[in-house]
């Protein structure tokens, strides 16, 4: 099935989609990619890869009274949003929407990357942050919702979205850059040779770029090392 995230997607669909890139102001961009870059389904994106998406994200302007998502609908997106400004207004969420998430402790713990892409204090109560996602699950596969989910804010709220198709193709896209990019060096090294090849491209979908200025320590003598790191430009 199409709608199955998982699902091998034909080359063609891959390499040839295109996606609009939606403008939006430099604090926006900043607090998105805040929440996504802590999100079980983003954390092991590049933050290039991360970028794109944040490039193509929807912005929805959404009234006080109006709902996002609801209840038996069958649900296509992703949505960023505040979550003072919405609330459960029918059905049983299960805690879905009530606890908190990764993009909320994303939200709370990484304000200083964000102000430093954005250049701005995104501290600050007149700077936007997402804290709350809705829609995990319909990036993977067609879900309905169990709950209406409305904005309560008396001017109205401002979201973000992502369709799963869209979701799809740029995962497949950075699964396909990442192992064409690793799969030959990892072939050499001596301690992996026990890994098939699957295995190994597997591996390859999981490493992530981090970048080091002069001075950063990238292991220090006598702490635990909890990373495999590959040097690429030094």
């Amino acid at each position: 099935r199409q709608a199955v995230s998982a699902e091998v997607m034909d080359d063609g669909e891959v390499d040839n989609a295109t996606f609009e890139s939606v403008p939006k102001a430099d604090d926006v961009k900043a607090a998105a990619f805040a929440a996504l870059e802590k999100h079980l389904l983003f954390n092991h994106f590049d933050d290039s890869n991360l970028h794109q998406f944040v490039d193509i994200l929807e912005v929805r302007s959404v009234a006080k009274g109006e709902p996002i998502i609801k209840k038996f609908d069958a649900i296509d997106k992703f949505f960023l949003v505040k979550k003072k400004h919405f609330a459960v207004t029918d059905g049983d969420d299960d805690g879905e929407f009530t606890k908190d998430d990764a993009a909320t402790e994303a939200a709370k713990n990484n304000a200083d990357k964000a102000m430093s892409m954005a250049k701005t204090l995104l501290s600050s109560s007149k700077k936007p942050v997402f804290d709350k996602t809705i829609g995990d699950r319909s990036l993977m596969y067609e879900t309905c919702s169990d709950y209406t989910l409305t904005c309560t804010a008396d001017k109205g709220a401002e979201v973000l979205c992502l369709g799963r198709q869209a979701f799809k193709v740029l995962s497949e896209r950075a699964s396909k850059e990442k192992r064409a990019r690793y799969e030959g060096f990892l072939g050499k090294v001596k301690f992996l040779n026990g890994l098939d090849a699957e295995r190994k491209l597997q591996l390859a979908d999981s490493l992530k770029v981090h970048k080091f200025d002069k001075g950063e320590f990238l292991i220090r003598h006598g702490e635990p090392g909890a990373w495999f790191s590959i040097i690429e430009e030094a």
